[in-house]
């Protein structure tokens, strides 16, 4: 899931808008290179395809060992350095679901917090996120994600807790977001 933010003049609103219009966010951040942490928790079952149960048994159980890997992959936590710009900010919010048939309704939006709820149209229901972020200073931000995506007419769910600090005015090679290499 991917999150952009945009800034320009606002207040505290309650509307619906279509999710591929561009939002007007009132955050206070500071320009320049940031590191985000995230810490994503799943729950829920993503069941092997219909098409599996054909597989031999062998197979069938190496692709079940591979969708878990996968779903504990999934709930790494992660770092990230983001080049946050002026130009990134005005291009408003992508939560990765695609804006066709999704409706965003913005709850709060200050210079010190946003909270923003997705509702998109999905086979078998709807697809919802539900995104808070709180700035402590211009530099500083914390916030949550949740998600609650239908598979196969079950909901998986994800509840991910983000913490960010500003860096630097100078993004370096940083274009856009990378990964923070941990490790050798």
């Amino acid at each position: 899931m991917t999150i952009r933010v945009a800034c320009a003049l606002g207040a505290i609103v309650i509307l619906p808008v279509r999710a591929d219009e561009p939002m007007n966010v009132n955050l206070k951040v500071s320009f320049g290179l940031w590191e985000v942490h995230t810490h994503p928790q799943l729950s829920g079952t993503i069941d092997l395809p219909a098409e599996a149960q054909s597989l031999p048994p062998e197979q069938r159980a190496r692709m079940q060992v591979m969708m878990q890997q996968m779903m504990a992959n999934a709930q790494k936590p992660r770092t990230f350095h983001k080049c946050m710009t002026k130009d990134k900010l005005s291009q408003g919010w992508s939560t990765g679901q695609g804006d066709e048939g999704c409706t965003r309704t913005v709850l709060s939006n200050t210079r010190t917090e946003l909270a923003v709820r997705e509702v998109c149209a999905a086979d078998g229901g709807s697809n919802e996120v539900m995104m808070h972020f709180v700035m402590s200073d211009s530099e500083h931000v914390t916030g949550t994600v949740d998600a609650t995506r239908m598979h196969r007419g079950a909901p998986v769910k994800v509840h991910e807790t983000i913490e960010g600090k500003f860096l630097s005015t100078d993004c370096g090679n940083v274009k856009d977001s990378e990964p923070v290499k941990t490790g050798p």
